[in-house]
């Protein structure tokens, strides 16, 4: 899709063309540098300043992570993620009830806690304000851990990823999710 984070290189490698894709308007588009950059967040060991391996949190939400650690914001990530995850789990087994709600997310950020990070960090910027409305608390947790609620910034949402998310569940039941809750 134009790029990727390395983590062996520490760097994001895209097409340049695609670097600027999705700031171009008056609202939010496709912005592959928005997930390729939240994969390299989570790659980024803020206790030592290092890429290293991922553990599906963005800096400063991790107690590893020294002055950068915001406990308020690590506690709002794990209750939204847990939310998250019910949801997904409910639409796996077929549980979820007609007017249940659904993941903010594809079916594809549930595959392990790398996607989950990048792909509800572009969410957080993409679509703040279905975001905010799905999901409270998750997206309370990224304005705390940023200081910065994106919503003043964009008037409206961008449609084409939660039209998509959507329709990822009307299709059929997802894959089992590979995410894991660290604790507290």
């Amino acid at each position: 899709a134009g790029g990727c984070f390395n983590p062996e290189r520490g760097a994001l490698m895209l097409v340049l063309a695609r670097l600027y894709e999705g700031f171009n308007d008056d609202r939010p588009g496709v912005s592959p540098f928005l997930h390729e950059f939240g994969h390299m967040l989570d790659h980024f060991d803020a206790g030592t300043g290092l890429i290293g391996w991922s553990e599906g949190l963005l800096p400063g939400l991790s107690p590893g992570d020294g002055a950068t650690f915001t406990p308020p914001a690590r506690t709002l990530f794990l209750h939204g993620k847990r939310l998250e995850l019910g949801r997904y789990q409910a639409q796996v087994t077929g549980s979820a009830g007609p007017g249940d709600a659904l993941p903010v997310g594809h079916p594809y950020v549930f595959q392990n806690d790398t996607e989950f990070a990048a792909g509800y960090f572009e969410m957080f910027f993409r679509n703040p304000h279905y975001l905010a409305a799905q999901n409270p608390d998750l997206f309370a947790g990224y304005t705390a851990l940023f200081a910065y609620d994106p919503r003043r910034c964009w008037p409206e949402d961008f449609p084409f990823y939660i039209e998509q998310n959507r329709a990822a569940y009307r299709a059929g039941r997802p894959a089992p999710a590979g995410l894991t809750l660290p604790a507290g």
